[in-house]
């Protein structure tokens, strides 16, 4: 709970770290999709202004002063003015993919990938297994590029309603003809919600039923506690070390990498 309060009124003051993790892949010109579930998911544009990315501190430092100046394009898919965007992120969005995408990409996640899988190359160490990881990701990413990030037109970008805002409730528009997905401004960082960030209420809950549980169990406020305390912490450990195994799986790069 403590730490609920903090974040609610620290990062008010202070840059929230969900959004220095944005700032982060587009300085690395890295753009992250998220699904959370089979057609819905969340896009982070992560596509750099800059002419190159691979550079020492000094060159660095000179793109962002350029960028300061106006003497870039502005960040974001649709490169709007802040203006225009009236608080609405033009970097992060929900994502809704159509049933032709998830399908092409079931099968080509399944297909390009050695016998095996991301498994088998780690077990192997066969250089052939390692070539054919690196061609599947590759051709995901410029599957994902072009059929998620550049078939959606600009004016086509969402805006979340009223209902959105309230309920989650899904876009109210039909798929278009031409089969593109759907992207929704996401403002309010909802992407942390596949995060144990983002589930701090959920987690504060489970862990006062836990609390309560035990304390209708054993009538000690000593163990209750300590038991609460060791499911919580057992959580965050098997998050820990399985969501790093699933998250190397589904973006195919090795575990060693991940931070």
């Amino acid at each position: 709970l403590i730490q609920l309060f903090y974040k609610a009124f620290a990062y008010r003051f202070d840059q929230d770290p969900l959004d220095l993790f944005v700032d982060l892949c587009q300085l690395s010109n890295i753009s992250t999709f998220i699904l959370d579930e089979p057609y819905h998911g969340y896009y982070i544009h992560g596509r750099s202004v800059h002419p190159s990315t691979d550079v020492n501190m000094q060159k660095m430092q000179t793109n962002l002063e350029e960028e300061s100046n106006g003497n870039l394009p502005r960040r974001g898919l649709t490169q709007k003015r802040s203006e225009d965007l009236q608080g609405q992120s033009d970097q992060v969005f929900e994502l809704y993919i159509t049933d032709d995408i998830k399908t092409e990409y079931g099968d080509k996640f399944t297909k390009m990938l050695p016998a095996g899988g991301v498994a088998a190359a780690k077990a192997g160490g066969q250089s052939r297994d390692a070539i054919a990881i690196s061609r599947a990701h590759h051709a995901i990413n410029e599957f994902l590029k072009a059929e998620v990030v550049d078939k959606v037109a600009p004016a086509d970008v969402q805006i979340p309603n009223f209902a959105h805002k309230m309920v989650d409730a899904p876009p109210g528009t039909r798929i278009p003809p031409n089969e593109t997905s759907i992207l929704i401004r996401d403002s309010r960082n909802l992407w942390s919600r596949v995060l144990f960030y983002g589930i701090e209420y959920d987690l504060a809950i489970f862990d006062l039923l836990c609390f309560t549980i035990w304390d209708l169990i054993f009538q000690d406020v000593f163990i209750s506690a300590l038991l609460t305390y060791v499911i919580a912490h057992g959580l965050q450990e098997a998050r820990g070390k399985w969501g790093g195994t699933n998250v190397a799986k589904k973006t195919l790069v090795d575990e060693k990498f991940l931070i």
